[in-house]
């Protein structure tokens, strides 16, 4: 786990996200049910108080995380 609290999953899951993936896509390429994708966004945008998952990517990068 990083200082900033991201696990290594949950920055593999911003990069795929940064690389235009839809979440069907990014489900795919992780091996996870779509659903679980989604809650592990929705995990990620609390933690980093974006709106969406665009806006994630955004202070991800902005803070170096991605």
């Amino acid at each position: 786990m990083s200082e900033d609290g991201m696990s290594e999953s949950d920055v593999a899951l911003l990069r795929l996200v940064a690389a235009g993936r839809t979440t069907r896509q990014v489900a795919d390429s992780v091996g996870e049910p779509r659903s679980k994708v989604l809650l592990q966004l929705r995990a990620i945008r609390e933690q980093l108080s974006a709106r969406n998952n665009v806006h994630a990517v955004v202070i991800a990068v902005r803070r170096g995380i991605i």
